[in-house]
């Protein structure tokens, strides 16, 4: 595929209901979001990836080309969902639900949940408690609380590719965990229609706002579309951030995806939903 093609790839899936989800395979690499166990101290799996652009068709030196057409095209967060402007829950629901998971855990801010609220909807097209439930499980465990906001010791993993800029690290990070140059570069188009992610990827753990731009972006991007995610099941959400690790026979770490699980029974029982919780789709 052509960088110019690729790039029109990249373009289209700004919009929501453009974007292909079968085309972001969690079996390639480049889709993945993190690998971080749910366990403080436990460290997450070594990935070591050669050149993950290889497949993309993208190329280091493709990137003028790229950041040259990026600038026409509108800002992902300048275009706000329009839908109703009510909170999905309250803020005892959101606290209890971060709460409920370890009781070792800061009970969440003012802030934390306002941005949870007021950008769910415009920012990540979550519009059901079903949805928000499970957003919100997700991040709870990747940040062990709305606390950490990068995975584990970045020194035990390699996000080696032709794009990283020199001198830069690639590794887990955010309220969701991204992770990859190529995955910083797709967030930083989306959101900011250049490539300030790919020249700072510290940004999305030292910036709280970016942190959460990323994450509602990656979820909107990567897992909302997905078929089975809206109708409240679970594992198609963990199959979506890191499936390749979690899911399927050949998983490494299906514990993983266990701990990710519990986080969101937890999530759905604090949020008075009815029903089971549905683990299907890992």
């Amino acid at each position: 595929m052509s960088p110019q093609i690729w790039l029109t790839v990249l373009l289209v899936s700004h919009h929501i209901g453009s974007f292909n989800a079968e085309e972001e395979s969690t079996t390639s690499g480049v889709a993945m979001s993190d690998s971080v166990a749910h366990n403080p101290g436990e460290i997450p799996l070594s990935t070591t990836l050669s050149n993950p652009t290889a497949d993309a068709g993208i190329r280091s030196q493709d990137w003028s080309l790229m950041a040259s057409t990026a600038t026409s095209v509108t800002p992902f967060l300048s275009s706000p969902f329009q839908g109703p402007n009510t909170n999905l829950i309250t803020k005892e629901e959101f606290v209890n639900a971060v709460t409920s998971v370890d009781a070792s855990y800061p009970i969440p801010t003012d802030e934390q949940y306002n941005i949870v609220v007021s950008r769910a909807k415009s920012a990540g097209r979550i519009t059901t408690k079903l949805e928000l439930a499970m957003f919100l499980a997700e991040i709870i465990y990747s940040s062990h609380g709305l606390v950490q906001k990068r995975a584990g010791n970045p020194t035990n993993f390699t996000y080696s590719s032709d794009l990283n800029v020199p001198g830069k690290e690639y590794y887990a990070r955010g309220y969701i965990n991204l992770a990859w140059a190529f995955n910083y570069l797709k967030a930083s188009l989306a959101l900011y229609g250049n490539d300030r992610l790919l020249q700072n990827p510290d940004l999305v753990e030292t910036d709280d706002q970016v942190s959460w731009e990323v994450s509602f972006w990656y979820w909107l991007a990567n897992v909302h579309v997905r078929p089975g995610v809206r109708a409240g099941r679970f594992g198609t959400t963990i199959d979506a951030i890191n499936g390749a690790h979690e899911c399927g026979p050949d998983a490494s770490h299906p514990e993983w995806a266990a701990a990710r699980f519990a986080v969101y029974t937890k999530v759905f029982a604090a949020f008075n939903l009815p029903g089971t919780p549905d683990s299907r789709g890992c």
